[in-house]
């Protein structure tokens, strides 16, 4: 099923809107209550949901033309993003973060993972780990327990942006 170009537009739009502020929120409860320091956490919260509305484009029921058209779309977002925040250097957060997930989990594709109807998402406790250190600069870190509802919290969002943009799971992982 191929999105249209005004569904694309304001669905792309909407989940990086809803998502960024509400991941805030919610990431900046949980370190304040873990004593950490929240001042990096705007940032990488834009970064998570850029990577998870990305992730969702990559693995969407639609044709590659469609999927190019999306990611330039994006693009578009995250320009208007770092504009309105005042921050030049999302753009390159964004790209940089999209590499170094890489390193935590198989790969970005979806697979069944015989768990109900969810495919096995490829948020993991290392990426996790990743958006601690990054958002404290290597200073902190979590307690395990924390570190365990953060990553629930990351899933959370993750889901929240990709299920809206149709994924297609793979059959097995090759």
């Amino acid at each position: 099923m191929g999105f249209t170009l005004v569904r694309r537009q304001g669905l792309i739009a909407r989940l990086i809107a809803e998502n960024i502020p509400e991941l805030h929120r919610e990431a900046v409860a949980l370190f304040e209550a873990n004593g950490l320091d929240t001042r990096g956490l705007g940032p990488e919260c834009a970064a998570f949901i850029l990577w998870s509305v990305h992730v969702g484009i990559v693995n969407a029921r639609t044709s590659e033309l469609d999927r190019w058209i999306a990611e330039r779309l994006l693009e578009k977002q995250v320009s208007r993003i770092a504009k309105r925040e005042g921050d030049a250097g999302l753009d390159a957060l964004y790209r940089l973060r999209c590499g170094q997930v890489l390193a935590t989990t198989r790969n970005i594709f979806l697979y069944r993972s015989g768990e109900g109807d969810l495919p096995a998402l490829p948020v993991t406790l290392a990426g996790a780990r990743l958006f601690v250190r990054q958002a404290t600069g290597g200073r902190a870190a979590l307690p395990a327990g924390a570190l365990t509802s953060l990553l629930e919290l990351l899933k959370a969002h993750f889901w929240s942006c990709v299920k809206p943009l149709e994924p297609s799971p793979r059959a097995a992982f090759p």
